[in-house]
């Protein structure tokens, strides 16, 4: 290791509080260096607001039992009064009607809320992908439609959630919507 001598700070005739700073040589240490940090920019693969896909599939499976229980509701009064309601036919009206209640449900509240029941309780969104604000009636209606049809072959429309980085599935994608945590 090498050292630097220092030399003594030499006090101004007339100025004793005050000392002469010009000659004061430094001592350098091995480890300090003069050159600038250099800031690393970190990547970050993962938006923070955006829906996990658990919370979207329990979100989801929410909003199908409400569906599925207002329908039983809305048909109850017809089940009871036919004997042949556990057939194929049966169950295709249930179905056809759950189709519709759902439509209607996650339409308007999605396109009044930005949000259905499920959404609400898992603390999700669903806004605009582009503008960033709640969608309009148009766009849950067609989201709405394609999440349905998704649903209806074995979810098919919902395999784009693996192969994209904002986790939008073919509804969203369609729509031009995103889901995102709640702000």
């Amino acid at each position: 290791e090498s050292v630097v001598e220092v030399e003594e700070p030499k006090v101004k005739a007339g100025r004793s509080s005050r000392f002469e700073f010009a000659n004061i040589k430094r001592i350098f240490i091995p480890a300090e260096t003069n050159e600038p940090e250099i800031e690393i920019e970190e990547e970050y693969d993962e938006i923070e607001d955006l829906a996990p896909i658990g919370m979207r599939f329990g979100a989801g499976l929410f909003d199908m039992i409400i569906g599925v229980a207002l329908s039983m509701a809305i048909l109850s009064p017809f089940a009871l009064s036919s004997s042949d309601w556990a057939d194929l036919s049966g169950l295709l009206i249930l179905v056809g009607t759950s189709a519709l209640v759902l439509f209607s449900y996650l339409t308007l509240s999605v396109g009044l809320y930005g949000r259905s029941i499920g959404m609400r309780l898992f603390s999700l969104e669903i806004v605009d992908a582009e503008k960033n604000v709640y969608p309009t009636i148009k766009q849950a209606a067609i989201n709405s439609a394609i999440y349905l049809v998704s649903a209806i072959f074995g979810g098919a429309g919902f395999l784009t959630v693996l192969f994209n980085d904002e986790n939008r599935a073919a509804h969203d994608l369609v729509s031009g919507t995103i889901v995102v945590r709640e702000f």
